[in-house]
């Protein structure tokens, strides 16, 4: 396997060079929730560091409320350049932006707009094998995280699945700082070793640690939570070094034994060895507490795994089960669509509402049009349920039939024609195993404003019941 480690900067590294020298970003519209492209956008090289990345943190801040924009860094160059090559610590908002629930969706949602355009067709199946490839010669990863993100590669869009990557990549890198000891906790390793320490970062970890501390995660030298995917969190407690510790500690207990005066006589001899035996058992006990609880909390059946890269070890706990959840569509990003600009979505998670339509028809005599468009979103098999409210097309003097068509993986689930005087309707859809789901609209009327105006509810409130999230 490889020595290189997932981190912002190795991920960077895998798209830098396939990114095109022409790239077009598009702007978040948080008022109407799409993404646009001005008039005057103008062409970058989004193979240059300072683009890129500039595009990558983005990912994660389009959404922020204003008072989190505020706390932001600003994504200079210089900026960009201390972070990725960790000459400064990750700044704690970034850490924060890549923990959110939510991170790993929205992130997709700009990757679906701003990485994968901007990366030649021909060259995005390269960078997703790379990264794939990146990912498997971590061995740090852990197993069953490797093979977790091998599986996402197959199930889902390449939006999606890079955005996975992109997420975890930020939150391994703040990890593997705050696992970096300070260069006073070097030089005393040094010292203590006799000179023998061969290198030793001086890194500190600054923010990155306060941030991971105020969120609840107990650092401890000795049992540590590792930061990742699943809200940057994924269930693997880590002993760090625990042979070479424990080595060193009782040597040098014993060594400080040896240099004070010894007792004399029997009593004193099985004193002293009854005040070792406790101070040994004392420290073993603080020594596999914290690693313990970890493991005990997560359930019974851990898997102890060696990393492959260094002497650490891992408890793996394996996978963790998501509860389904209930999580509406409009946020979601699409993997596919007739025709954007024949997509709208509004309002918020309460009160949502997706509009499919089209201005282009098929003229089908008698002053009638046939209007349709689609859009398909993945559900990647993990969505058993899905639920919305239909609504029926608008005036009736333009004679309109409105039909639904809803899919899975081409096959036809729910289809409903309904008239402007067609009460709305409630649908509750099975679509479990259902990898992808396009809703088709296909309008017969005298003009497309019957499923384009205002005043078309069109799909509210649409919502899939599902654990991936």
């Amino acid at each position: 396997m490889s020595d290189t480690p997932l981190t912002i900067r190795s991920f960077g590294d895998v798209l830098k060079p396939k990114m095109s020298k022409t790239a077009r970003k598009k702007y978040y519209d948080p008022n109407k929730c799409v993404f646009e492209m001005p008039h005057n956008a103008i062409e970058r090289d989004a193979s240059k560091q300072e683009t890129l990345y500039e595009l990558l943190f983005e990912s994660l801040t389009y959404t922020l409320f204003l008072d989190e924009s505020f706390r932001f860094p600003d994504i200079s160059k210089s900026w960009i350049s201390e972070t990725i090559n960790n000459r400064i610590p990750i700044n704690s908002e970034v850490i924060k932006a890549a923990q959110k629930q939510e991170a790993a969706t929205v992130v997709a949602a700009y990757f679906s707009h701003n990485i994968i355009p901007n990366i030649p067709k021909h060259l995005l199946s390269v960078v997703v094998d790379s990264v794939e490839a990146l990912i498997q010669g971590d061995s740090s990863l852990g197993k069953n995280k490797r093979v977790s993100l091998k599986s996402a590669k197959e199930r889902k869009s390449e939006a999606d699945y890079l955005a996975d990557v992109w997420v975890l990549a930020v939150c391994r890198s703040a990890e593997l700082q705050i696992r970096k000891p300070s260069k006073g906790a070097c030089e005393n390793v040094f010292a203590e070793s006799g000179g023998a320490q061969e290198s030793c970062s001086q890194e500190k970890p600054g923010d990155a640690v306060e941030v991971v501390q105020s969120r609840g995660f107990n650092l401890f030298s000795r049992g540590r939570l590792h930061i990742g995917q699943e809200g940057c969190l994924y269930g693997i407690g880590r002993k760090t070094d625990r042979s070479e510790k424990q080595a060193s500690s009782l040597a040098r207990t014993v060594q400080g034994g040896e240099n004070k005066a010894k007792p004399k006589g029997l009593l004193a001899g099985a004193l002293f060895a009854l005040f070792l035996a406790t101070a040994m058992f004392f420290y073993w006990g603080v020594l596999f507490t914290p690693a313990l609880v970890v493991a005990e909390s997560q359930g019974p059946t851990a898997d102890l795994e060696v990393g492959a890269s260094d002497s650490n070890y891992y408890i793996d706990l394996g996978e963790y089960i998501k509860p389904a959840r209930e999580k509406p569509m409009y946020s979601r990003p699409y993997v596919e669509i007739g025709d954007s600009d024949g997509y709208v979505v509004r309002g918020n998670d309460a009160n949502n509402r997706i509009k499919v339509f089209s201005r282009d028809g098929t003229a089908l005599g008698n002053g009638r049009n046939e209007y349709s468009n689609f859009v398909t979103y993945p559900l990647n098999g993990e969505a058993s349920v899905f639920t919305a409210i239909l609504n029926p097309p608008k005036y009736p003097g333009f004679d309109p039939e409105l039909t639904y068509r809803i899919l899975g993986d081409g096959i036809l689930l729910f289809m409903r024609t309904m008239e402007s005087d067609t009460s709305s309707l409630e649908v509750e859809i099975d679509t479990a195993a259902v990898e992808q789901l396009t809703i088709e609209l296909v309008l017969v009327s005298k003009t497309y404003h019957s499923f384009s105006d205002p005043f078309f509810l069109g799909i509210q409130n649409a919502t899939i019941k599902t654990t991936d999230y």
